[in-house]
């Protein structure tokens, strides 16, 4: 039986950045999602969360997870608190720690929680570590 995964995997956009006006690096030709954005690879969709992430720290002073997931999923469309809690308990980082977009290792297992928490802990065979580095490397290096 084939596995069907879930949205913002098969759009190589795990943490389901919905469509903008931005210009993402990465975004593929053919946009088939009417929401969300579609990106040629996986890296390229995780470059575009921590740009997202470095952008809430650098203009919004949210520095913290939980001002992140506040932001990136509200309470009016999501169960903010229990996503925050999730990505609290996966990664060890307490919820109002300040980081900092050039802590690499603390943005890749926050990155790397929500993406598992966007498309489900089932899925963490698809989330890739590596490729949640290369696309922090794609942002930052």
């Amino acid at each position: 039986m084939d596995i069907i995964l879930p949205r913002g995997l098969r759009n190589h956009n795990p943490l389901n950045i919905r469509k903008s006006s931005a210009a993402w690096q990465g975004l593929a030709k053919v946009q088939s999602d009417k929401a969300f954005c579609v990106f040629v690879s996986n890296e390229y969709g995780y470059r575009a969360a921590f740009k997202q992430l470095k952008t809430y720290m650098v203009r919004d002073g949210k520095c913290n997870i939980h001002d992140w997931i506040s932001t990136w999923a509200p309470p009016t469309e999501n169960y903010t608190r229990n996503y925050i809690r999730q990505v609290c308990a996966m990664t060890g980082i307490p919820e109002y720690k300040k980081l900092w977009w050039t802590d690499k290792e603390s943005m890749v297992a926050v990155v790397n929680a929500m993406a598992l928490v966007e498309n489900g802990t089932k899925y963490i065979d698809f989330v890739k570590e590596s490729e949640i580095r290369e696309g922090y490397r794609l942002a930052f290096e």
